[in-house]
């Protein structure tokens, strides 16, 4: 299946196609090549604060004794100490995964953890990294005015992309020298506002097709901007947001425009609420979609999975599995009577991620629901996003 350049792809072909929103963590796969257990690591490295390589060291000294009391051998420990030092110049969380042969998988976030943790288990722990990869989907900052543009395109992940268009026409102004000059004058103008607007069209569409955004956001001059909005060819796909700003922007988080972070976390929460869209269509419809943790894990083991939907939050439901990623089950019984000897038991959440990616199946995570029960929930007036998933698991199938 093929991957997006951004981690999200869209699924394997069913007879209609799958709103976006899937995350592909198909480079993950070799994380479970280790042998297991798996020490998993989530650390809070906050950069802002004095003495932060001191403080995270301390963070992880606490946890270190944790993990050892769990059963993780000192190799694994000392494999891991030197990481943590430096941890916080690359963002304000941090997740390992390693094994007895060593280190399998680091990754950084920009959302620190609500809870430092760690963890010594048959399955690694990545429910952090899928979070951290969906609430930062690839976006375009496009910073224009009639001269040109300071494009700036952010990936998780990944370095980001600066670029700067200087348009090659310089009749900018609108004058008015009076007689019959003037509307040569003007013409000259808006053609050369519409040349460098194309340029710079040019650089963005350029940079779409590389990273696939999940949106543009684009500030500026009023009639550069909708010289833009107007050019945009369809072929680029991302919805394309007006926000407030200037040129230049640095690109620095401390000069942020202001509607930035709002307009990508709405896109974001879009993308799930089109998923789950789905799933209650289909499931109204008896068609390709499951729902509940026995029927999705069920869906997996066959690779049956499009779009697996997960809580965001770790669940207290366990699963059992085998050593083939596609032998899961609610009831080690179920396995036994497959030909496994020993199941292993582990978080559903881990379970459910290991056979998604082995099998392809994108993942998106449903945010959990805070308000407590009580005569309004019960009423129906507070709407959850989860409302339609039983156990708040739930899958968008390849096939019914």
């Amino acid at each position: 299946m093929p991957r997006r350049a951004d981690g999200y792809t869209a699924a394997m072909e069913t007879s209609e196609a799958l709103p976006a929103g899937g995350l592909d963590l198909g480079d993950l796969e070799d994380v479970f090549q280790g042998p297991p257990p798996f020490l998993s690591l989530v650390l809070a490295t906050d950069p802002r604060v004095a003495n932060a390589a001191q403080r995270s060291d301390a963070r992880w000294r606490s946890l270190r004794a944790d993990a050892a009391t769990l059963g993780a051998p000192e190799h694994v420990l000392q494999a891991i100490d030197p990481l943590i030092g430096d941890a916080h110049l690359r963002g304000e969380a941090f997740v390992v995964i390693a094994t007895s042969d060593g280190v399998v998988h680091t990754e950084h976030g920009s959302t620190p953890p609500a809870t430092d943790d760690v963890g010594w288990g048959p399955l690694p722990r990545l429910l952090p990294v899928v979070s951290w990869r969906q609430s930062s989907p690839p976006y375009v900052v496009v910073l224009t005015d009639r001269t040109g543009a300071d494009i700036y395109a952010v990936r998780h992940g990944a370095p980001d992309i600066e670029r700067e268009v200087e348009g090659g026409h310089d009749e900018i102004r609108k004058v008015a020298p009076g007689g019959w000059s003037q509307q040569r004058y003007q013409s000259r103008a808006e053609d050369s506002w519409q040349h460098n607007a194309d340029e710079v069209v040019a650089a963005v569409t350029a940079i779409a097709e590389r990273i696939e955004p999940h949106v543009i956001l684009v500030a500026g001059d009023v009639r550069a901007v909708s010289l833009f909005r107007e050019r945009v060819p369809e072929r680029v796909t991302a919805p394309v947001e007006v926000i407030d700003g200037e040129r230049p922007w640095d690109g620095s988080d401390e000069n942020l425009p202001p509607d930035l972070r709002r307009i990508v976390d709405a896109t974001v929460r879009a993308e799930t609420d089109r998923l789950l869209a789905r799933v209650t269509e289909e499931v109204g419809q008896h068609d390709k979609a499951v729902t509940g943790l026995a029927a999705t894990a069920r869906a997996l083991s066959r690779a049956q999975v499009a779009t697996l939907l997960l809580p965001e939050r770790p669940s207290d439901r366990v699963l059992w599995f085998g050593p083939d990623p596609t032998l899961l089950s609610t009831s080690r019984d179920d396995l036994i009577g497959m030909g496994v000897d020993d199941p292993l038991e582990a978080p559903a959440e881990d379970v459910l991620l290991r056979t998604a990616i082995a099998t392809g199946a994108t993942v998106r995570l449903v945010p959990a629901f805070d308000a407590g029960p009580g005569d309004r929930d019960l009423a129906g007036e507070v709407s959850r996003a989860d409302a339609n998933l039983k156990d708040g698991v739930g899958a968008l199938l390849r096939w019914a």
